[in-house]
């Protein structure tokens, strides 16, 4: 069933420019849609033939600052009474938010429309999902996304740069999520100033999984915007990934992309060693970047001699090698996830994502 979000101010350019920004972001969850009213008679005329799911209200109607009731997911019913007298015979929205500097109606949830709109958004889609219908921990079911390894045994090989690449190039082409397992991955500085940098992280991500609260909405408000890819940034310690099973990482994976309609998920899998392998087995297909020299070759020997007495030989067999060519940065870190896509590295995922065979 499709869902209305919709935005009321009385600045025109506020509330068109909002839903605008809404609906290309792809922090609503795939049956939202942003609206924009500046006219209150054309909400509640709007509302009589559709269901209005979320409204943010940017200026308080005069009709409504007097009472308003509006429907709670907790099923506690509605606030004030005088749900029949604002709303008529439309259906009270799910959820109502103010959005102003703090001084508006203190009956409704508040944030702060003085803010970026990815922030902002992602606030309200916080407060939504607090009240939807969660999945439950453990039971993630089937997900038709393509899942997208990038792994290697050995260490200095872009791995982590080619991850990001490749799932920037994968994101033109279908809705893409990113997330890294490493412990150490330099994500975060290589996104300050971008507007993916307030995205949630994976202990965030993991919490509401195992909480049984990781709905779509909830989803919306973790992740953050990179060219068209959606990102969620690295744990925030390195205990929350030791103290997970990687059976259950892949179990979170399929509910994440299920609950958020992923077609595409590109996972930096990280140096977690034999316990690997559960999300190995996860993936369509594994990118490893490699080296010539004889250390390397030799970790490679030993890492394919496991996979073959784990009876993982299929594993193998999703095995994409390839030697990333050299790199030479000299910009500002921020600036890096940018530059990646005009380099060779970059040119080489878009290579693999359009599924052309690269010569190594």
């Amino acid at each position: 069933m499709d869902r209305t979000f919709a935005i009321y101010d009385t600045d025109g350019v506020y509330a068109t420019r909002f839903a605008a920004y809404a609906n290309q972001s792809g922090k609503l969850p795939p049956q939202f849609s942003g609206v924009a009213f500046t006219d209150w008679g054309k909400v509640m005329e709007y509302g009589m033939g559709r269901e209005i799911e979320i409204l943010a209200l940017g200026s308080l109607p005069e009709a409504v600052c007097g009472a308003i009731g509006y429907r709670q997911k907790d099923g506690r019913g509605d606030m004030g009474g005088h749900t029949k007298d604002i709303w008529g015979d439309m259906r009270p929205p799910g959820l109502v938010v103010s959005l102003g500097d703090g001084t508006e109606d203190a009956r409704f949830p508040k944030v702060c429309k003085y803010q970026p709109c990815e922030t902002v958004l992602s606030e309200i889609m916080s407060l939504y999902s607090d009240g939807e219908e969660p999945p439950v921990a453990g039971g993630g079911g089937m997900s038709s996304a393509r899942f997208v390894g990038v792994y290697s045994p050995i260490n200095a090989c872009m791995k982590t740069s080619f991850a990001l690449a490749l799932g920037q190039a994968l994101a033109k082409r279908r809705r893409t999520v990113f997330l890294t397992l490493e412990e150490y991955s330099g994500l975060t500085g290589m996104l300050r100033g971008c507007p993916c940098e307030s995205a949630g992280t994976l202990s965030d991500l993991l919490y509401y999984y195992q909480q049984g609260r990781m709905g779509a909405a909830r989803v919306a408000s973790l992740t953050g915007n990179l060219n068209g890819l959606d990102v969620i940034l690295p744990a925030a310690n390195p205990e929350d990934l030791a103290a997970t099973d990687s059976r259950e990482l892949s179990q979170m994976l399929r509910a994440l992309t299920k609950e958020a309609a992923y077609e595409a998920a590109v996972i930096d899998i990280g140096h977690l060693g034999r316990v690997a392998l559960p999300l190995l087995e996860l993936c369509d297909e594994i990118y490893m970047p490699v080296r010539e020299d004889a250390v390397s070759c030799e970790k490679i020997r030993e890492f394919e001699e496991y996979l073959e007495t784990a009876d993982a030989v299929d594993v193998a067999g999703r095995m994409v090698r390839f030697s990333p060519p050299a790199q030479v940065f000299a910009g500002p870190l921020h600036t890096y996830a940018e530059w990646l896509m005009f380099s060779e590295l970059g040119d080489m995922a878009r290579a693999f994502a359009e599924g052309q065979r690269v010569r190594m």
